[in-house]
């Protein structure tokens, strides 16, 4: 659960950057099936910055309204690193994301408009815990937020918090065995 507040107008749009592999840590996420409900993403410019511009996914690589395997869709785009417009369901999913490997099923619930998917593309090698080495496609993350560049797009919801607002989002990421 996010909560600010602040003492002048200030932009606020706050998330949970965590990456997740649902194979215990171990390989990459491409054989990880993910579902988004999300029917629209936002456009990008050259440098993944949303541009005010939104697309429907039907018929795209980006179309994630059904399960699909990270891997074939990168098959078909260079990246996933796109922000959908969540469908607004009254249990407040946004995603889903399983590994018919491990058996592991996490399902995603926000309070918030924008889920934003990012396939681990530029992760660079790190060393992580018990010596494991991680690096590009090693996680993904489903990351919740307001919509992205909000401040500098006059159609897009309002992201300034100001004197006397709260500030408040909830995700909850639900992992079944």
């Amino acid at each position: 659960e996010f909560t600010a507040t602040c003492d002048k107008a200030t932009v606020v749009n706050l998330t949970h950057h965590g990456y997740f592999n649902l194979n215990n840590g171990k390989g990459t996420i491409e054989d990880h099936e993910i579902k988004i409900y999300g029917p629209s993403v936002l456009d990008q410019d050259e440098h993944l910055v949303a541009n005010g511009s939104i697309s429907s996914v039907k018929g795209s690589p980006f179309d994630l309204n059904e399960f699909a395997r990270i891997g074939d869709g990168l098959k078909k785009v260079d990246e996933f690193d796109k922000s959908y417009v969540a469908d607004k369901r009254k249990d407040m999913l946004v995603a889903e994301a399983r590994s018919l490997q491990s058996g592991i099923h996490m399902k995603i619930y926000s309070t918030e408009p924008i889920v934003h998917f990012y396939s681990g593309k530029w992760i660079p090698e790190v060393k992580g815990k018990n010596g494991t080495t991680y690096g590009p496609l090693s996680g993904f993350c489903l990351e919740t937020h307001k919509h992205p560049n909000a401040v500098n797009i006059p159609n897009f919801p309002d992201t300034v918090l100001r004197l006397g607002e709260i500030y408040q989002h909830k995700t909850i990421y639900k992992i079944l065995t």
